[in-house]
């Protein structure tokens, strides 16, 4: 995060630089108030979050497979099941007409499902066996930090725009919730249950961190004191989120909880909806410094 800010601040401290480089060689100092312009804006919107499996890892381990026989296996949902949402603050500041570089912190909503099955058939007797799946819903709640660079090539009043850049995600807490269903006749005969839902807190089976890349594209239009925007971003996370050393340090209190998380990164397709307000203005007429 200490490079990131570094990085923003010497570009911007290089481009004002050359700004009032060129006011000085011109003699135009009015050109360089009007050749760019700050920008403050709120923003929100919806993401979806789908899970890149590294590794794989299982609640149970046979040391006799030849007495009975057992298994265990995980299913991901879609990324289309896996909503979450977004909203924070943007400060952005734009170079010229064609480049602007903005940081938009945010409380971020992450999620992602899966199902895990085990089943249980006796080895002597095929008729007595145990079935239970487990609905996984983890719930991960961040203070999202990225810094991108826009691109418009083109427009006056509505702009379309390219970006690409990095964000640095810090975890505040994440929360699983599952639901239990089965089918159970090793008890005489068969009988299909499934229990309400349950959470817990499983903050500790994650990492603080998380890091990643992002591009995507977006338009703005241009009333003047106020700037409407439409932005999209895909999100590539570059590491594992799970905790190796708290791994199988979570709760057995409850069926389900203490399923095992396997290893993996988040990919997120985001959507959002803000505003921008000018900072600068003309002072004679009390206009905003249109670029």
């Amino acid at each position: 995060m200490k490079h990131i800010l570094l990085l923003f601040f010497v570009t911007l401290a290089f481009n004002l630089g050359v700004s009032f480089a060129q006011g000085g060689k011109y003699g135009n100092h009015k050109s360089i108030f009007s050749s760019t312009q700050g920008f403050i804006g709120i923003w929100s919107g919806v993401n979806f979050s789908t899970p890149k499996i590294s590794h794989s890892y299982s609640d149970f381990v046979l040391i006799a497979p030849e007495a009975d026989i057992l298994s265990d296996s995980k299913q991901y949902e879609g990324i289309t099941t896996n909503l979450g949402s977004q909203m924070g603050l943007s400060a952005a500041f734009s170079f010229s007409k064609y480049l602007t570089i903005a940081f938009s912190p945010s409380y971020k909503t992450i999620n992602y499902q899966y199902q895990s099955q085990f089943s249980w058939q006796d080895g002597e007797n095929s008729n007595n066996y145990l079935e239970l799946m487990y609905q996984h819903k983890q719930n991960l709640h961040y203070v999202s930090l990225p810094l991108l660079i826009r691109f418009s090539p083109a427009g006056k009043r509505f702009r379309p725009y390219l970006q690409a850049g990095g964000y640095y995600d810090r975890l505040l807490d994440a929360q699983k919730i599952v639901t239990t269903e089965g089918i159970d006749q090793a008890s005489g005969g068969q009988v299909n249950f499934k229990e309400a839902s349950q959470s817990t807190d499983i903050s500790h089976l994650y990492i603080k961190s998380h890091t990643g890349i992002l591009g995507g594209a977006g338009a703005s239009y241009n009333l003047g004191t106020i700037i409407f925007y439409i932005d999209g971003q895909y999100r590539y996370g570059l590491h594992n989120i799970v905790s190796a050393k708290e791994r199988f340090s979570g709760s057995r209190n409850i069926y389900g909880f203490g399923n095992v998380l396997d290893d993996l990164s988040i990919r997120n397709i985001e959507f959002s909806l803000g505003c921008y307000f000018p900072l600068k203005f003309l002072t004679k007429d009390f206009k905003p410094v249109i670029l």
